[in-house]
């Protein structure tokens, strides 16, 4: 089976209400990204997933309110103007190449940003996970320090076997990493610079 990895900007005022636990803008960011509006049922068991605590108080006069305005409502629907980076498959390859490892480390590092690691969030069959911009802009410059011999050191298609997509011995499998891994670190630098968060799913 063909696994892609996707990895949407979250955006600066997203990313604080995210940090801050807020129910709301979880909803928002799920409706947009993951295309599903959760039943009531759903929306429980999410939010007690989503943002691991124990107890929940929740707001319903602020969430399902009949004070909100107009603009508010459209708010709560319009997409955001959020880079988009589709990775491809090219996510094992890149994670075998930054950490030497096909899985993760326990815990995981930074590093491990494309498999593992993050704030867990349970949409759909693989879930998507959140890095806040602290934890972007340090990624980003972890990756700014990748030196372009660490891809020839680290590429061996013979040590490879159990890293997607397993066709490491054709002939511009290297050049098709580096390629990915150019994009990758532009489209994090442009989120550190824009001091936004990514969240990170596979499909």
């Amino acid at each position: 089976m063909n696994t892609h990895c996707t990895l949407y900007e979250i955006l600066p005022e997203e990313a604080t209400r995210l940090v801050a636990n807020d129910p709301e803008q979880f909803y928002r960011l799920r409706r947009e990204l993951h295309g599903d509006v959760p039943n009531e049922d759903d929306a429980y068991v999410g939010l007690f997933s989503l943002i691991r605590v124990q107890f929940l108080n929740l707001d319903l006069d602020s969430m399902f309110g009949s004070e909100a305005s107009d603009s508010e409502e459209m708010s709560a629907v319009e997409p955001s103007p959020r880079e988009i980076f589709d990775l491809g498959e090219a996510w094992h390859g890149l994670h075998y190449i930054l950490t030497g490892d096909d899985l993760s480390a326990d815990p995981p590092t930074l590093l491990d940003f494309l498999v593992d690691g993050g704030d867990h969030w349970d949409w759909g069959e693989y879930g998507y996970r959140f890095y806040t911009p602290v934890e972007v802009a340090e990624l980003s410059s972890q990756l700014e320090a990748v030196p372009a011999i660490l891809f020839k050191e680290q590429f061996q298609p013979e040590q490879m076997k159990n890293v997607h997509p397993k066709s490491w011995g054709e002939e511009d499998a290297l050049e098709w990493l580096i390629e990915s891994f150019v994009r990758l670190r532009a489209f994090l630098r442009t989120c550190a610079e824009k001091e936004s968060g990514i969240a990170i799913t596979m499909t």
